[in-house]
């Protein structure tokens, strides 16, 4: 790898790691310090800082199932599911959407372990016990309080407060590379209190013996799309460093168009598509962040002869903003006088079922997908999800690919290497 400072790879050599830590005890006193640099020179961090470097930058897997099939292509998935909040929902989606299913490859971001709101559930190695999969996952942050706007109602304190990316297998994970984000913003000072920095996962998997590689990303929503941009090219860095073929990157971009890394630069990209796009035409970029407020971020893509022109579906946002949420007046109240909100409110009033937006992409590296034989387009599926028992199942809709196999092996059925038992 290119930089051994941002890319830390793990060959799996054995079939299972968890990631445990014993800092609970220290999160109410952590949380006391108002500044990162204030508690970076405290006697608590001298004494825990080796701990907290190895669950900050940790990785955990499992890896037991094999399956040696002839196959001509795979189904790849790529998924925000909301920390896990609504974890039963997104298993049932998992185990029976007749678009999901059958998905044998699922890119997962947002996942939560040990966190109070989504249920101090190890969201990742639940869901990859249902499906019969392998799973490794990349911790990002160790979150210390309850969690951002919309999720303080709760009173479980977190077990464990780990947050990252993740991937499910149904075939052998050879090689994990967990990949530091450069910083957006410092979450020691933020309503959800944490420490650490974003990671991308990639996974080395092998399929018809030949190894393919695979990303679960997600970029910072507060800041620049040059930010962005900086973000994806350390991570297109590090998988132009793996040998292999053909690659598929896929996760939440947040290409929403904006810059938020300050309320000034939210009110300048408001002010700006007031007077010289209109309403109508501001939200018609949100389908189209490429073209202009997100160039940047897609010509990384293009540098690193990633093509994402093909993969996604024309007519369909990933996310369906929702203005009125209570979650998102509390966001929009830290950024934007009263008068604005008050005028985006009505001007968005038609926009019932929420404003359209493409946050979320899949992109491949000489690895032409499927083509779809009904419209003779190439392009990912976006997946509306529709509620689970009366509760929204996450706030993204996942997206699927079916991409071919360039080597078959022979014809064979599922296999657990030593036992589903060792997922639970």
């Amino acid at each position: 790898m290119n930089n051994y400072d941002t890319v830390r790879r793990v060959t799996l050599s054995k079939k299972e790691s968890k990631l445990h830590h014993q800092l609970q005890p220290y999160f109410a006193e952590m949380m006391q310090f108002p500044t990162y640099q204030e508690f970076k020179q405290s006697a608590l961090y001298s004494r825990i800082a080796p701990e907290l470097e190895r669950i900050l930058n940790g990785v955990e897997w499992a890896n037991y199932f094999s399956r040696s099939e002839n196959l001509g292509s795979i189904k790849a998935a790529s998924w925000n599911i909301e920390r896990g909040i609504h974890l039963e929902g997104i298993r049932h989606n998992l185990l029976t959407h007749p678009d999901l299913c059958n998905a044998d490859i699922v890119l997962l971001v947002e996942v939560d372990i040990g966190m109070g709101r989504s249920g101090n559930r190890n969201t990742v190695r639940e869901l990859a016990a249902a499906l019969e999969m392998n799973y490794c996952y990349a911790n990002s942050f160790l979150v210390l309080g309850k969690g951002d706007e919309g999720e303080q109602d709760h009173d479980l304190p977190n077990r464990a407060g780990l947050h990252g990316a993740a991937i499910l297998s149904k075939y052998p994970i050879k090689q994990i590379y967990s990949v530091s984000l450069p910083a957006a913003e410092d979450g020691f000072c933020s309503l959800e209190k944490r420490l650490g920095s974003r990671k991308a996962l990639i996974a080395d998997i092998e399929i018809n013996r030949q190894v393919y590689t695979f990303a679960a990303v997600h970029l910072d929503l507060k800041c620049s799309p040059a930010h962005r941009a900086a973000q994806l090219a350390v991570i297109l860095q590090a998988m132009d460093g793996i040998p292999t073929a053909h690659q598929l990157l896929g996760g939440d971009l947040n290409t929403h168009t904006y810059n938020l890394s300050s309320s000034r630069g939210l009110l300048a990209g408001l002010l700006y598509r007031m007077l010289f796009l209109g309403f109508d035409e501001a939200i018609a970029h949100y389908m189209k962040p490429d073209q202009f407020f997100e160039r940047e971020v897609f010509r990384v893509f293009r540098e690193f002869g990633f093509d994402y022109g093909c993969h996604q579906h024309l007519n369909s946002g990933t996310l369906y903003f929702q203005w009125t949420e209570p979650a998102t007046f509390e966001k929009s109240s830290r950024y934007l006088p009263n008068w604005l909100i008050r005028k985006i409110t009505g001007k968005l009033a038609k926009w019932r079922e929420g404003v359209p937006m493409k946050l979320d992409w899949m992109a491949t590296r000489n690895w032409n997908p499927v083509v779809d034989p009904r419209n003779q387009r190439a392009a990912a599926k976006i997946i509306a999800i529709p509620p689970y028992q009366g509760r929204r199942v996450s706030d993204h809709r996942p997206l699927t690919l079916e991409l071919p196999l360039h080597q078959q092996g022979h014809i064979g059925t599922v296999q657990s290497l030593e036992g589903a038992e060792h997922l639970g």
